[in-house]
């Protein structure tokens, strides 16, 4: 019986520290998004930035409601060093069930103007950027969130209303796409 209740410990382990595997395991990465039928929701994040992971309940809230309205979410991954190891162990520990691209070369970063994680954009079909800013306020309100504006924006387009905050400066991590002895002098 001891034996039984070891095996059965070793066994269950592993479940236990990350969660069910099936669930957990991170959606595939892609080379670039596709639109959808509204838009498209890129979120530049990093794998070790703490503002990303104070997101992930508003980021899951809206990833559960939006799609079937039509928009498609990315996660967008930029900062230099970024792994799809890192990459694999952020999405088992955040659970987000979204595609990602690894950015390496900083293409979707320069396109965009993204300069911190985590920092939305909602792109319509057409490539236009119709919202550019963080997830929402909780950074600036240590926790609490009064404006939740890519929730906001996705609302208004799907009323058919313009954006009203199209654009809100950003907060959180900022995005590193290289250092230099230059640059730190």
């Amino acid at each position: 019986m001891r034996k039984f209740s070891s095996i059965f410990i070793l066994m269950i382990l592993p479940c236990l520290v990350w969660g069910n595997t099936s669930l957990n395991a991170p959606p595939k990465q892609v080379r670039s998004f596709s639109p959808g039928t509204k838009g498209t929701v890129l979120i530049f994040v990093s794998s070790l930035c703490p503002c990303t992971d104070a997101h992930r309940i508003m980021v899951e809230n809206l990833m559960t409601r939006m799609p079937a309205s039509g928009f498609k979410f990315y996660a967008v991954f930029s900062n230099k060093g970024e792994t799809t190891e890192l990459i694999e162990y952020f999405y088992r520990t955040i659970g987000w069930q979204m595609p990602y691209i690894l950015d390496s070369s900083g293409t979707l970063q320069k396109k965009y103007k993204a300069t911190h994680t985590p920092q939305a954009f909602v792109i319509s079909p057409q490539n236009k950027v119709l919202y550019r800013g963080p997830i929402d306020d909780s950074n600036l309100n240590q926790g609490r969130v009064d404006n939740p504006y890519l929730k906001n924006a996705l609302e208004d387009l799907l009323a058919g209303r313009a954006v009203k905050a199209s654009e809100v400066a950003g907060t959180g991590c900022w995005i590193v796409r290289s250092i230099s002895s230059k640059e730190l002098k």
